[in-house]
């Protein structure tokens, strides 16, 4: 059930994923969804941790969430780890989504991993080369021009760069209510530089993301909870359902205006 595309036509198509994603992966699966031969945008979840069941788990969720996707007709996944190596990683991962995939009657259009030095084929070791080929439409070292809004002026993305390259100066804006700072955000449109920039370094972090979205969802409480359940999954603590269905698309509609 595997539809594969030319060599030349994969190291494209990895040159196009961080244009997709707006950013560049990292630790990261990327499952790009297909409607015959046109892709449908772009789903990224991290790389979950080795392990027979937690892996099993994790193809189940992902392809899941595929099939939620209307008028999708096939997908291709794309492995991004840390390994410097020549050997295509987390191959049992990439064979749980397969077989899940096939037991859901989506095929796979291709299989591609991204290393820390290069970028492969799994189950073709025919096809790959170096990391640095299908990277030119990363966006490597901080905001990318093209992904700043256009009616924000060029001063003032300077100063968001600005403050976005002093580490301690971000956290500090955070150290108050996390939902609450996530609730000014949504209701003020008129942001200084380090607020902003403070905004753009936790939506770059999973955790503070979920919390973030959550609280534009639901209001502060719900971003309350989503900081309690963050905090107790650290201690190896169930993520409750409710939330997590949230984050999947389910559950109560949010509130549009918001």
């Amino acid at each position: 059930m595997t539809e594969i595309v030319r060599a030349a036509g994969a190291a494209q198509f990895l040159s196009f994923v961080p244009r997709l994603a707006g950013i560049t992966p990292v630790r990261s699966v990327v499952a790009v969804p297909f409607t015959g031969r046109r892709t449908m945008g772009l789903m990224r979840l991290d790389l979950p941790g080795a392990g027979h069941a937690g892996e099993r788990a994790f193809a189940a969720t992902l392809v899941g969430l595929l099939c939620r996707i209307e008028g999708a007709t096939a997908a291709a996944i794309v492995i991004y780890a840390d390994e410097a190596t020549r050997d295509a990683p987390r191959r049992p991962l990439v064979r749980a989504i397969e077989q899940r995939m096939e037991a859901a009657g989506l095929p796979v259009h291709d299989a591609l991993w991204v290393g820390a030095r290069r970028w492969g084929r799994y189950g073709d070791p025919s096809v790959g080369g170096a990391r640095a080929e299908v990277m030119t439409g990363a966006y490597e070292g901080g905001l990318a021009a093209d992904a700043v809004p256009p009616d924000l002026e060029p001063p003032f993305v300077d100063a968001v760069r600005h403050e976005l390259g002093r580490p301690m100066a971000v956290p500090v804006a955070l150290r108050e209510d996390v939902p609450a700072f996530f609730e000014r955000m949504l209701a003020d449109d008129d942001q200084d530089a380090a607020a902003t920039a403070a905004l753009v370094w936790a939506l770059d972090r999973p955790a503070l993301r979920d919390v973030g979205l959550l609280t534009w969802c639901d209001g502060v409480d719900r971003g309350d909870q989503a900081v309690r359940a963050q905090l107790d999954w650290e201690a190896d603590v169930a993520y409750p359902m409710s939330l997590a269905r949230r984050m999947w698309g389910e559950g109560p509609r949010p509130d549009p205006p918001r």
